[in-house]
């Protein structure tokens, strides 16, 4: 479920309205962070997609004498 050991003996008490409160919250808590890496891993995808078309793009339009986007604009920012 991707609960901690510690969140789960937590949740492992007697029960009840306050225990269904503090399951509920904790479920909420876990929503929100699956939601945040979720649009930060979306964004990484968007980025790797990108870069990836980049290379794409030079491959065909270089051929053998390409050299990769993602490697130069590392350099570059290397060397400022």
């Amino acid at each position: 479920m991707g609960l901690s050991l510690d969140e789960i003996k937590e949740l492992m008490t007697n029960g009840g309205a306050p225990q269904c409160k503090r399951v509920r919250d904790l479920l909420r808590a876990k929503i929100a962070d699956l939601d945040e890496l979720m649009t930060k891993l979306r964004r990484f995808k968007r980025t790797l997609s990108q870069q990836l078309a980049s290379c794409e793009s030079e491959l065909r339009a270089r051929g053998p004498a390409a050299t990769c986007p993602l490697v130069t604009n590392l350099l570059r920012k290397d060397q400022e």
